[in-house]
This record gives structure tokens, C-alpha cells and sequence, in this order.
């Protein structure tokens, strides 16, 4: 019973995203550490897609890719631009 409430949980995990498509979730913090470097970090997180090998047993081990979906987070900092002092 345990194993096919697994195999029912990993193959959801696998058709879900591809139906739905990729998730993405923004978000950004202000850093107010050194009041030189004025900016924000502003982190993405998406679910993208990358192949895994493993092995099924037959008659001989043989390889199987499998595609897979984990979240990436990407972090950039975005430093917020000056104020002109002059105007003209």
C-alpha cells in the first residue's frame, strides 16, 4: 500500500508541472548594511526541468532519463541609481 501512495505521489510531482507549466515566485530585499552600496537583492525562484539517469533492472541494468523538477533560485543585486544634483 506504502509503495503505491509513493509512486502515486512521484508521478503527480512529474505530470502536474508539465500540465501547469513552470511556477515563478519574485521577490526582493533592501540591504541596509553599508549606506554606500544602496540597492536591493532581488531573488527569482522558478521550477525548470533537468534530465536524471537511473537504473532499471531487466535482464541487464539498463539506464533510463527520467525528467525532473526543482526549483532554481537566481540572486542579482540591483544597486538603485543617484539622484542628480543638477537639473538642465
Amino acid at each position: 500500500m506504502k509503495i503505491y501512495v509513493l509512486i502515486f505521489l512521484a508521478v503527480l510531482l512529474v505530470l502536474v508541472p508539465e500540465i501547469c507549466g513552470s511556477y515563478t515566485n519574485s521577490r526582493s530585499e533592501i540591504s541596509h548594511q553599508d549606506p554606500r552600496l544602496d540597492g536591493v537583492w532581488k531573488s527569482k525562484v522558478q521550477w525548470k526541468a533537468h534530465w536524471v539517469k537511473h537504473w532499471e533492472v531487466k535482464k541487464v541494468y539498463v539506464p533510463v532519463w527520467k525528467k525532473v523538477w526543482t526549483p532554481v533560485e537566481t540572486r542579482e543585486w540591483l544597486p538603485i541609481p543617484k539622484v542628480p544634483t543638477k537639473f538642465g
